[in-house]
């Protein structure tokens, strides 16, 4: 006898338990993947016009497609391919004072000062925006 088999009048059901699994490997949900990125890729892109319009070159480079998720199932994924995109999704540092051109940190003298600009998320948001559960990023261990 098969485990959790599910008797009735007439019939017997035998649940299966790898469903999940099974589907996510077919490639059947692959259109509603690609569905939702290009949602969360507009959202974005209207995220983007509003608050990280410059020249238009990092709401152009966000794009939507497929990709590999952390257990090796087909996710749906958007992302931007700008130089800019790192420091507009997650912020950066700032250097003000003399000598801040070209010299290098530790090297810097008198009234020197750091600023941060925060981050603005703006993917993280478009996806919350949809609906989506987002997970954090991965942070790297630096073993190697």
């Amino acid at each position: 006898m098969a485990r959790g088999l599910i008797r009735g009048k007439g019939f017997i059901f035998e649940p299966n338990y790898n469903l999940g699994h099974d589907l996510r490997r077919s490639g059947v949900l692959d259109p509603a993947l690609l569905g939702f990125a290009a949602e969360i890729t507009l959202t974005a892109k209207e995220l983007a016009v509003r608050e990280a319009f410059d020249t238009g070159d990092y709401m152009g480079s966000i794009h939507g497609g497929l990709g590999k998720g952390r257990t090796g199932f087909v996710v749906g994924r958007v992302s931007a391919d700008d130089f800019k995109a790192n420091w507009i999704e997650y912020g950066h540092r700032t250097v003000h004072g003399a000598g801040t051109g070209r010299t290098r940190i530790r090297n810097l003298q008198g009234e020197t000062s750091f600023g941060m600009v925060k981050g603005r998320h703006i993917l993280r948001r478009a996806a919350r925006r949809s609906g989506l559960r987002v997970r954090n990023r991965r942070r790297s261990t630096g073993t190697g």
